[in-house]
């Protein structure tokens, strides 16, 4: 029919192949280190690609281009990667002063490292390996401390299973039952069936939270026409995943 096939690009193609590979580390969203290393490599292959024979004088510029934005990207990286091992280096003594005699530095305690944790998923076993599961699980008795400690405990067992084991081996589950009974504000509350829910996602703990007392709460908060729409929410999410198989 006199039309020209389509040429493809060769598999090996180098300029291909660099833009293939900075994308990629662009997109991925793992460990840190691993992340600069494959920005790194990114950055050397589409500089190399500049010297492709059919490199062209516009593809030489996108290369080039192409490599200084990634080497922007990899030094805003490396400076989030130095001011989390930073944070992560403080972890140890955080925890040790949930074990505090004083409230108010258990409640900060508490805090940071539901602010921690929020902010850097990858901290949470590095939280989890060094003991805080077991204090907090000891904080949410504390109604002093319950609500920080529910906050803290509903990051760090979010997506996290090594984490719900801890928990759970350090009895949280009747804390956590005994935190929501006893929660009278919205924060408290939320809290408390954020950590429940999360807890209990793609585990077997939901028989050991779904007791009458905890279902009878969660349908009263999701009947209740002066609860908002955080709560109510919250309270239908915690049912579901608390009831599985009903």
């Amino acid at each position: 029919d006199g039309a020209m096939a389509k040429q493809e690009q060769p598999e090996d193609d180098p300029i291909t192949a660099a833009f293939l590979t900075a994308e990629e580390a662009s997109m991925f969203e793992g460990n840190e280190e691993e992340k600069l290393k494959m920005m790194g490599d990114a950055v050397e292959k589409l500089l190399g690609a500049t010297s492709a024979a059919d490199a062209t004088a516009p593809m030489k510029k996108a290369l080039k281009e192409r490599a200084m934005a990634m080497l922007g990207e990899a030094e805003k990286l490396k400076a989030r990667v130095a001011a989390l091992k930073g944070v992560r280096e403080m972890i140890p003594a955080i925890i040790q002063k949930l074990s505090s005699d004083d409230p108010a530095v258990q409640t900060k305690a508490a805090g940071d490292l539901w602010q921690i944790s929020h902010a850097d998923p990858g901290s949470k076993l590095v939280i989890g390996q060094a003991g805080a599961l077991e204090a907090l699980a000891v904080l949410l008795g504390n109604p002093a401390v319950v609500e920080r400690a529910c906050g803290a405990v509903a990051n760090l067992v979010h997506n996290c299973p090594p984490n719900k084991k801890r928990l759970h081996d350090a009895g949280g589950e009747a804390a956590l039952t005994d935190a929501f009974l006893g929660a009278q504000s919205k924060s408290m509350l939320i809290s408390s069936m954020q950590a429940i829910n999360n807890l209990v996602v793609n585990t077997p703990y939901d028989e050991l939270l779904a007791t009458e007392e905890v279902l009878k709460k969660l349908k009263a908060i999701t009947r209740d026409k002066a609860a908002d729409a955080d709560t109510v929410k919250t309270a239908i999410a915690c049912l579901q995943n608390l009831t599985p198989k009903l």
